[in-house]
């Protein structure tokens, strides 16, 4: 595996020839170069490399907020993963965390002094239809949707995409997780257990 810390020497000979190629095209010129099977290399290291060579992308990104099953280390995290969605930071919303039966994480926006903590991440603004489809959200008709996207901004002043359950995730069919940590919510799930 004498290769991989030749990677960032790689990605940046490339780019410098290459500079428009995006982070699937990129991977692929890599390993093809590295003559090693295919992996998607990290967005952060591309990322730095670009910044590194004054390389600017023309692609427009969004800033997305996840609290629930998209944050690292759960389940649904593998589709940032796959949209090449760059973690940006941790934050927090001023809103109130619920769940359905331990699987359906949703929040209810307010102004009553609750917060609910996430992650924040930068997603090329084409790719969040994916992020649409896994939570439910249909543009064409917000108001039948599971989770309906909107744009607020966040308790660090990030102007970010939030999906808040919809008309069908209702509070007095669900738990209310007080202290709004759906990570730390299940770890104190499990231990009861």
């Amino acid at each position: 595996m004498k290769y991989f810390p030749k990677t960032r020497n790689c990605i940046k000979s490339i780019l410098t020839y290459c500079p428009d190629l995006s982070n699937a095209e990129l991977s692929s010129a890599v390993c093809e170069t590295q003559e090693r099977p295919y992996v998607k290399l990290s967005g952060t290291m591309i990322k730095a490399v670009r910044k590194e060579l004054g390389i600017k992308t023309n692609t427009p990104t969004v800033l997305m907020f996840v609290y629930g099953s998209l944050l690292k280390g759960l389940g649904n995290h593998r589709l940032l993963q796959r949209i090449d969605a760059d973690f940006i930071a941790e934050d927090s919303i001023s809103a109130k965390l619920y769940t359905q039966h331990w699987g359906w994480p949703f929040i209810k926006l307010n102004n009553n002094g609750s917060t609910v903590k996430g992650e924040v991440y930068s997603v090329l603004k084409s790719r969040v239809k994916e992020v649409d489809g896994l939570e439910g959200y249909r543009e064409s008709n917000p108001e039948n949707s599971l989770f309906i996207r909107h744009k607020i901004i966040t308790n660090n002043n990030r102007e970010v995409f939030i999906y808040e359950g919809g008309n069908h995730l209702l509070p007095s069919n669900s738990t209310s997780v007080e202290h709004g940590d759906w990570k730390k919510a299940l770890n104190e799930r499990n231990k009861s257990y």
